[in-house]
């Protein structure tokens, strides 16, 4: 048999009363609030000292609103060496806000680590694993490097692809409306660390009372099986494979699961091969192996944008798209490059664009730092008024964070006055002049 090699993590979301506030509807309840302070201490506090029986470190995602809520206690997990991740302010659902709002929780508890760890968070879990259809590529902007909230995989990391489409059924229409197959997005290099809804403690063990599915009373001997099983069939099939598991202190502070926990990771460890892990470990195991595909979207350099709040993202990843396209020879479409706010990256965009002939006229995809409001006034100028220097009869401008969905584009000739357009999935577009 083959040497077998298995990262083992369990990772803590300190959900506390943030869940209450942001996903579990308590924020009406002193009783479901009194719950989150049970979490945030006790909780908090008794799986510390599981880790440290085991001789275990970790990754723990804390939201923003627990870190500010319960100090002494994010203290306590940050000097017992664990690793500390990014997991929204409140709880707060990705998809239910708009770009704006998650700018704002993420670049308010990016900050927030940043401070108080000393390091800029590597990874991310979306409260709810619910990902918003920005989420990865805004994760990317700030440098972050892995994420864990879907389950394209389940033991296996792998790199992200994002932008799939798909069509709902409405049965208002002809079949043929919706009889299309899922439309394969754009791959990047965030890191993707699998979840798992059956590696979670909280959907049986956790009772939410305005949940009509919910549960609560799960014997956790049954869940223990559930988890074991899955090691068990990892471990036969895979010589090398993650473990990742979800726990929570609002259900994994109580004394039935912890006697669980210890039964589960006592059962692990005696098997060959096994070490217990931080996530982050699991990214850079990953990394390692395995590099991006071509063209793939990378986050911004680990740690830049802490140095520098007005710094854009590397413009390692426009230069190596365009090489790409170079080396093979083949056309590539306005959105299969990114210009950051960068003027030597602006410079190898237009300047290949033009003498290889790859494109068909001059153009600039903006994805930059910061992607919202008014402070991509700046960027936007400095890009058209290099671009209309070179006097091309059409200059695109694709900017998909000024547009609902992010698939808009819009072509214009550039003039005395100088306007941009932003479109959503629909026909209509808005505008506003930026440079003249």
């Amino acid at each position: 048999m083959a040497k077998k090699r298995a990262l083992c993590c369990i990772s803590v979301d300190i959900d506390a009363v943030a869940g209450w506030l942001g996903s579990y509807q308590g924020e009406d309840s002193t009783s479901d609030i009194s719950r989150g302070l049970f979490a945030g201490t006790v909780g908090v506090r008794r799986l510390l000292k599981l880790f440290d029986k085991y001789k275990i470190k970790t990754t723990w995602f804390i939201p923003g609103h627990s870190l500010d809520t319960f100090r002494e206690e994010c203290e306590m997990v940050r000097d017992a060496g664990h690793e500390i991740g990014l997991h929204g302010y409140s709880h707060e659902n990705p998809t239910r806000m708009t770009l704006e709002q998650q700018h704002a929780i993420l670049d308010k508890t990016y900050n927030q680590l940043n401070e108080f760890c000393g390091k800029p968070p590597r990874g991310v879990v979306a409260p709810w694993w619910e990902s918003s259809k920005e989420g990865a590529e805004l994760m990317m902007k700030y440098g972050v490097e892995y994420d864990h909230n879907f389950t394209h995989h389940d033991c296996l990391p792998y790199y992200l692809r994002v932008g799939d489409s798909w069509t709902p059924i409405d049965y208002d229409k002809h079949p043929s409306h919706w009889m299309k197959p899922l439309e394969p997005g754009r791959p990047t290099g965030l890191v993707e660390i699998p979840a798992n809804w059956y590696l979670d403690d909280l959907p049986p063990m956790m009772f939410i009372k305005k949940a009509p599915n919910s549960h609560g009373w799960v014997n956790p001997r049954d869940v223990e099986d559930l988890w074991r099983d899955h090691f068990d069939y990892f471990y036969r099939e895979y010589d090398e494979f993650c473990f990742p598991v979800t726990i929570h202190p609002d259900v994994s502070g109580h004394p039935h699961v912890i006697f669980m926990l210890e039964r589960l990771i006592e059962y692990i460890s005696s098997k060959e091969g096994v070490e217990w892990v931080k996530m982050e470990d699991i990214c850079d195991d990953f990394k390692k192996k395995n590099q991006p595909a071509k063209g793939a979207l990378l986050p911004a350099e680990h740690g830049a944008i802490a140095k520098d709040p007005s710094a854009p993202p590397s413009p390692y990843s426009t230069k190596q798209m365009i090489a790409d396209a170079v080396s093979d020879g083949r056309p590539a479409a306005p959105d299969s490059l990114i210009a950051h706010q960068d003027k030597q990256a602006m410079s190898l965009c237009t300047d290949v664009g033009t003498r290889k002939g790859i494109f068909p006229e001059p153009f600039l995809r903006l994805s930059s730092w910061p992607a919202v409001g008014t402070r991509l006034k700046g960027p936007i100028e400095t890009a058209v008024e290099r671009l209309v220097k070179r006097k091309p009869s059409k200059l695109l401008v694709y900017d998909p964070y000024q547009s609902s969905v992010g698939d808009g584009g819009a072509w214009f000739d550039p003039g005395a006055s100088v306007e941009v357009h932003h479109t959503n999935s629909g026909d209509s577009t808005t505008g506003s002049t930026v440079a003249s």
